[in-house]
């Protein structure tokens, strides 16, 4: 990842980077820290885990709770 930033750390050092499959930006994945991520492997596999970095997760999980609160409708 060529001049690209951590979103997380905000530094282009080396390490395991991964993109995030929401927003495209990229991460360190050491240095999301959150439980059950699975290991670096899992998502650098071609067929692996999608990385979903943490601001897309919080956004995503949002969006979820909007849903089920309103009988499942899409509120534009």
């Amino acid at each position: 990842s060529d001049g690209e930033c951590c979103l997380i750390c905000r530094s282009s050092t080396a390490g395991d980077w991964v993109n995030c499959g929401s927003c495209g930006e990229w991460a360190h994945f050491g240095c999301d820290r959150r439980p059950g991520l699975g290991a670096f492997k899992d998502y650098a596999k071609t067929d692996g885990l999608e990385y979903v970095c943490p601001n897309c997760s919080v956004s995503n999980y949002r969006k979820k709770s909007q849903k089920t609160s309103n009988g499942g409708l899409l509120v534009p």
